[in-house]
């Protein structure tokens, strides 16, 4: 457009630059929105369908003689594909330590893949309460967890049977053979060891302990 063409003395060729110029630069910045956030927009509206969320969970295996400790998770789509998962290695580390470390390096993983809503699954009774009732010990830990989960507006995390864990307790034990401490491997696709359990989660496939087993027969006296 030429601006010359305007008359000058009715202001109207500022006006015009000015309101072009805004234009400009929302058009810029909408479309760096998009572009940031379109993953996102697409998973909330997928979300209010009812078709879309994610679910996470961790677990540790720790040697007790030397401290060190295997970190595990996966996250999971709501028809249990595989999205992305983790393992990593950790050097001396209690039990319900190394359950709050996995737990925040699983809501880091989430955050940087902008995985929105998450629901949260774990093993550990213990790690459940002390999110909610704080400690002393691992306070910490336990605020960066409950902050990690507010960005991701996740609701507090539900317990689970460790055979509804297989996965994340093959992460946890190949976290072990890391060289490194402290520095989670990412997983884009299932690794080969993890196969079997992943499609038996994704089945539905249901398993028996063997505890229960045991208290049946005690209770029928055929033991």
């Amino acid at each position: 457009m030429n601006f010359d063409l305007l008359p000058n003395k009715s202001g109207k060729r500022e006006k015009v630059t000015i309101q072009i110029f805004q234009l400009v630069t929302l058009s810029y910045l909408l479309c760096h929105l998009i572009l940031r956030c379109k993953g996102r927009i697409c998973r909330q509206f997928l979300t209010l369908c009812g078709a879309y969320h994610t679910c996470l969970t961790n677990d540790i295996i720790l040697f007790y003689s030397t401290g060190e400790g295997g970190l595990g998770g996966v996250i999971r789509n709501h028809k249990g594909d595989w999205v992305v998962g983790f393992c990593a290695k950790e050097a001396h580390t209690t039990p319900l330590q190394a359950e709050l470390i996995a737990l925040r390096q699983g809501l880091i993983m989430a955050i940087s893949n902008n995985l929105v809503p998450l629901d949260i699954n774990l093993d550990s009774l213990e790690a459940i309460n002390m999110l909610h009732a704080g400690s002393s010990l691992y306070n910490n830990l336990i605020f960066e967890c409950r902050s990690l989960m507010g960005k991701l507006e996740a609701a507090p995390p539900a317990h689970i049977f460790r055979e509804q864990n297989k996965v994340a307790d093959m992460l946890s034990k190949e976290g072990l053979k890391c060289t490194a401490f402290g520095k989670p491997k990412f997983l884009i696709v299932p690794p080969m060891y993890a196969n079997n359990a992943v499609w038996n989660d994704i089945l539905g496939t249901t398993f028996v302990r063997g505890e229960l087993v045991f208290v049946i027969l005690l209770i029928l006296g055929n033991y």
